[in-house]
This record gives C-alpha cells, sequence and structure tokens, in this order.
C-alpha cells in the first residue's frame, strides 16, 4: 500500500524501514530506468564529464558578488525534482536536511490528489507503463518553477530558491534514472554535507549550513 506509505510519510515525516547503507546514497539500484523527463518526478543521474572545481569560485566570492553568476558548487550526482522536460530542476540534495524533509512532505501533501490517481484497488501504484498512459499524469504538467516557488518555497521563505535550480544536459546525464514516490521519502533521510560528488571551493557543509 505505498499510497498510505506516502501519507504516513507526510503525517509523521518518517521514512519507514529505510537504513541510509552510506553518505552518498544515490537510488541507482532502486530507480526506474528513465527514457524522458517528466515534469513534478524526482531524478538521479551521473555527470557523464565529471567536473572539478578550478573554474568555481569560494561561496565567499559568490555571496560578495564576486563570481559573474557562477554558483560556487558543481554536483557531478544531483537528485533533482523537474521543473519541465527539458531539464530544469531544482537540485534538493543541497537543501539541509530538515528542511529538505519539511520540503519533501510539504510537496508530497500537495501533490497527494494527483497520485491517488494513479494507485490501483489495493493502493498501489500502477506500473509505471500504465501511468505513462493514463491522462492523470497531465496534471504534472503543471508543476513548474513557478508553482514550486508559490505553492513549496512559501513555506520556507529563507531558503535561496534560485541557487538551487539548474539547467541540466540531457547528453551529459548518465544512467538517469526516476525516483518512484515510495522510494522519494528516503531523499530526506541522507546526509549530503561531506558527499564527494559535489565539489565546491568552499566546504560543502559550510552552504548547507547557510542555504
Amino acid at each position: 500500500m505505498a499510497i498510505a506509505l506516502i501519507s504516513e510519510y507526510i503525517r509523521s515525516g518518517q521514512a519507514g524501514e529505510f537504513t541510509q547503507p552510506g553518505p552518498n546514497h544515490r537510488f541507482l539500484n532502486e530507480g526506474l530506468d528513465a527514457p524522458y523527463i517528466i515534469p513534478g518526478h524526482f531524478y538521479s543521474f551521473a555527470q557523464l564529464n565529471v567536473r572539478g572545481n578550478d573554474s568555481l569560485p569560494s561561496l565567499d566570492d559568490w555571496e560578495g558578488g564576486l563570481s559573474k553568476g557562477t554558483k560556487p558548487y558543481f554536483d557531478n550526482w544531483p537528485i533533482f525534482l523537474a521543473l519541465n522536460q527539458y531539464g530544469l530542476g531544482l537540485n534538493v540534495k543541497l537543501i539541509p536536511q530538515t528542511t529538505r524533509k519539511l520540503f519533501l512532505r510539504t510537496y508530497l501533501k500537495a501533490i497527494t490528489p494527483i497520485l491517488e490517481k494513479l494507485i490501483d484497488e489495493s493502493g498501489a501504484f500502477l506500473k509505471f507503463e500504465d501511468r505513462l498512459a493514463s491522462p492523470s499524469l497531465n496534471a504534472f504538467i503543471t508543476i513548474n518553477r513557478n508553482w514550486i516557488r508559490e505553492r513549496i518555497f512559501s513555506a520556507t521563505p529563507d531558503i535561496k530558491f534560485d541557487f538551487l535550480v539548474d539547467k541540466y544536459n540531457r547528453e551529459e546525464m548518465r544512467y538517469l534514472k526516476m525516483i518512484d514516490w515510495p522510494d522519494v521519502p528516503k531523499i530526506g533521510e541522507v546526509t549530503y554535507s561531506n558527499d564527494p560528488a559535489i565539489v565546491s571551493r568552499s566546504a560543502i557543509s559550510d552552504y548547507l549550513k547557510n542555504v
């Protein structure tokens, strides 16, 4: 009864029996192969060409306006909420853990009316192929940058929304995986402050404390 588990997570903030296997759990073994991106869904991928921090500004430079628009981090393995079908996404890894859990619970509560139309009589989600054929999936098209900013981030106004949004290159998405709804609560259980996939000239933990 996946929808019941999500409802319980919205209510309690507890992600069931999930145990973090390591600091960089990336959902590669649990995600669904994703031929394309559907707005409103969560994805993970590995950057095809790994980037280092040579061209990145420090956090102080960015906050001081010296970075000329370049963000002080690059995530080679993001976990993002798709804001359109062309690669625009919100990297939820960079939201501090406590606020990330609040974000996920708020978001799942907002889209529960959509999810309830994508389950069978037992409360389990339809097979992914059947969901793709369901007209109810079209409701996700309305979930975009403005929708998230107004409906979800209004509850967390201190988060620097635009700092978390990136345009990802589909050609650079290696092992693109969709994180299915029963696994979405697990995103809130993982600590990413020491994730080596996130490169920065400043300690990423410093950013996560001040996001």
